[in-house]
């Protein structure tokens, strides 16, 4: 009988039980996570008994089991952490009674946007545009900026609804159907459902057992992603979009994944920023004779997406549209954003540049003269870089362009944050030379 194999640190620590020491703590810090502490024991026992490689597939039958506990434990976090809090938000919003002029304390665990998102399913169930209608009447003003004191300056979100109709069209279906079922809506049921989607996606995008677990590890626990998706933020949204985009790209369903590339551009402003690096890839992986059709045929597709959703609102006032979704992030509105997050702004704020955080600032000309240089400098990285590259190169230029911005919020830097890690996995899966599950035509 061969002697049994030393378990060593070589083989026991992997690419996935990093990223998990890594991101669990973090949810650790601030809650009474015993679930959580449990759960990451149990994830360390199980990697030393049943060590993963992370350069190929390993059908053994010990080594499925191990994957599967260590992808059993990553869901009970993803459970603890994400699902369970933001249903009993959601539960205690329905169970808490509303006072008559529409206040309740429970709307303090729902982010502004998916309030917002809420009253305009309302406004558009009842033949009225959102982003005509004020907000200022509705329960939403009760909830202004604790941290501000300027008797002077309003909620400009009371006056704006600046996200694209593409939220509207994926959320009004669940909206009708709870609201027949249950008589009541929570936006976050949305995000919910999608958040649960994109982590079952995530494996798929690698066929190593130790990058799949990092894959959900690194994304679906990431603390900057989770803290936006328990309040209902509408980031995850285009992630998934861009997620099942790169599944496509991957096994070179260029027009799929253009249509969902599309998608997310038709959801949220910043994935426009991250096109240009969508077109090199589709243009370096067109034979080149074809390349200038191949850009046509993806730039229309992706195009008439976004014309399609966007159009019978800009028919319905065309002033307003632009004026909610464009004009006002771009600081050319008459209510202005405050100064926020982790921009520029604040710096400039700091050594008197700027007086105040509702003053008017020409970020324009930081992001263009910024920007450019960024947008031509990744781009040249990006090239002969593939996939991972692609991911990588956008990710540095929509943090420089929302560093460059009025505003650039916790959860801007988490989207970064996932995009870089989609990019530097991919990368290491590629050097790894391993092969992806085909999907069907």
């Amino acid at each position: 009988m061969p002697p049994k194999k030393a378990i060593t640190p070589q083989n026991i620590f992997s690419l996935d039980i990093f990223v998990f020491l890594l991101v669990v703590p973090a949810h650790i810090v601030n809650q009474d996570a015993f679930l959580v502490v449990v759960v990451l024991l149990i994830y360390l026992v199980v990697s030393s008994l049943l060590p993963l490689s992370s350069h190929a597939t390993q059908p053994e039958v010990k080594s499925r089991i191990g994957f599967v506990l260590r992808l059993t434990c990553i869901w009970i976090a993803i459970t603890a952490i994400v699902i369970l809090p933001t249903i009993m938000n959601i539960v205690e919003r329905q169970t808490t009674p509303v006072e008559e002029d529409g206040y309740s304390p429970a709307n303090i665990t729902l982010s502004d946007s998916a309030f917002q998102t809420e009253l305009a399913l309302a406004f558009l169930e009842q033949g009225r545009n959102p982003y005509v209608e004020s907000y200022a009447d509705t329960p939403m003003r009760f909830y202004q900026w604790q941290d501000i004191t300027d008797p002077n300056w309003q909620d400009p979100a009371l006056h704006y609804f600046v996200y694209f109709p593409g939220s509207l069209y994926i959320s009004y279906p669940i909206y009708k159907l709870t609201q027949s079922l249950f008589s009541f809506y929570d936006q976050r049921i949305v995000y919910l459902i999608l958040y649960v989607c994109l982590i079952f996606f995530l494996p798929l995008l690698a066929e190593s057992p130790t990058h799949k677990l990092a894959l959900v590890s690194a994304i679906g626990l990431n603390p900057l992603f989770t803290e936006s998706v328990i309040p209902g933020m509408n980031d995850v949204a285009p992630l998934l979009a861009i997620v099942i985009a790169i599944l496509f790209l991957q096994r070179k369903h260029i027009l799929w994944a253009t249509f969902f590339w599309g998608i997310a551009c038709a959801l949220k402003q910043y994935t426009w920023l991250m096109t240009p690096f969508y077109f090199l890839y589709v243009w370096e992986q067109a034979t080149p004779e074809k390349r200038g059709q191949q850009l046509v045929k993806v730039a229309g597709l992706m195009s008439g997406i976004v014309v399609f959703s966007v159009l019978p609102f800009a028919l319905w006032n065309f002033d307003a549209f632009y004026t909610d979704t464009f004009a006002f992030p771009a600081g050319r509105a008459e209510f202005l954003y405050p100064i926020r997050g982790f921009t520029i702004g604040r710096l400039l704020m700091g050594a008197g540049v700027i007086p105040t955080y509702i003053s008017p600032f020409p970020f324009q000309w930081l992001q263009i003269l910024g920007g450019v240089p960024v947008l031509v400098g990744m781009l040249w990285y990006q090239y002969r870089r593939g996939l991972g590259g692609m991911l990588f190169a956008s990710a540095v230029f929509v943090f420089v362009f929302g560093f460059l911005s009025r505003f650039f919020h916790h959860n801007y830097v988490g989207v970064v944050l996932i995009l870089a890690t989609l990019g530097l996995l991919l990368d290491l899966q590629k050097d790894h030379g391993l092969q992806l599950l085909s999907l069907p035509e």
